[in-house]
């Protein structure tokens, strides 16, 4: 919602409005859910970490932010919820060397959401940005199902030897669905020795309605 340049609260309407699209009490409201809090998951044999655990019939304010998080014109709000995601990583995170964050790649070629939360991530750790992976499909993942996503092919721009060990590699995403583009961005890299996947939440496909927001 908008009125005279103002953006108001996705959930209450409010124009107290936080960088994360939310007022402050919606933000803390999403914070305190049950759903909320950074977890730690396998998934192709990758090791995930995720803010959210996503099911969208449980939260129309989860879902309805992850919908305006999409595009290339969030900067703000992803430096926002970036902050919430790196202050609960960092009390665990064990790596003493670099870290390299590598955004998801976008299928349009464009600054997008991935982008925005990695360059966020890099600049509050420290670390650093490499956005390096490009879609050699090009069927976009939108509406498909589980098999097909399982079929997305990921290229790279650097080659395999500038892979450090020392180094961290974090490939970042707004939602993690079946893992099958993470594994491909993995490979794509070079299989690195240090590699995690952070998302802002992660789901699966058991639902149909919510297949517009992928």
């Amino acid at each position: 919602m908008f009125l005279l340049g103002l953006r108001a609260c996705l959930n209450c309407g409010s124009f107290a409005v936080q960088k994360s699209f939310l007022c402050t009490y919606c933000e803390s409201k999403l914070l305190d859910a049950n759903f909320c809090g950074l977890e730690q998951s396998n998934e192709k044999g990758l090791s995930v970490y995720s803010l959210f655990d996503w099911a969208p019939q449980q939260s129309d304010l989860l879902s309805n932010l992850l919908l305006s998080l999409k595009g290339p014109n969030q900067a703000a709000a992803w430096a926002g919820w970036s902050k919430h995601f790196w202050l609960q990583r960092a009390l665990h995170l064990s790596h003493e060397g670099p870290i390299v964050f590598i955004p998801a790649a976008s299928s349009s070629g464009k600054t997008d959401h991935a982008a925005h939360f990695s360059q966020a991530l890099a600049q509050l750790s420290g670390g650093g940005w490499m956005n390096v992976l490009q879609k050699t499909t090009k069927s976009h993942q939108k509406h498909q199902n589980r098999d097909q996503r399982a079929g997305v092919n990921i290229g790279c721009h650097v080659k395999n030897a500038a892979i450090s060990n020392e180094v961290l590699y974090v490939l970042v995403d707004d939602v993690l669905t079946t893992g099958s583009t993470a594994l491909s961005s993995f490979e794509a890299l070079g299989k690195p020795k240090n590699f995690e996947v952070w998302s802002l939440a992660k789901r699966s496909l058991s639902c149909g309605v919510s297949m517009d927001l992928l």
